[in-house]
């Protein structure tokens, strides 16, 4: 999963194991108000589009909690 972490940027890798990899930030999050930023998550996104790009055979999915935007990685 080291694969992965250049196209992460500045989300953190909370989890890893084998086949999967969970990254997360609160950057541009409110922490006060408990809301994503909205910077956070399109850059979620774009980390999203290249990896699939780059690794067809993962499966990644965005969500967010609270102030977080967190990026789960399969293979």
């Amino acid at each position: 999963m080291n694969r992965f972490k250049p196209f992460l940027s500045w989300f953190d890798v909370e989890e890893q194991e084998e086949n999967f990899l969970l990254a997360s930030t609160r950057f541009s999050g409110d922490v006060g108000a408990g809301t994503y930023g909205q910077r956070d998550w399109d850059k979620a996104q774009e980390i999203k589009a290249n990896i699939e790009e780059a690794f067809p055979e993962a499966s990644v999915e965005i969500d967010t909690t609270d102030e977080w935007v967190n990026i789960s990685i399969r293979t």
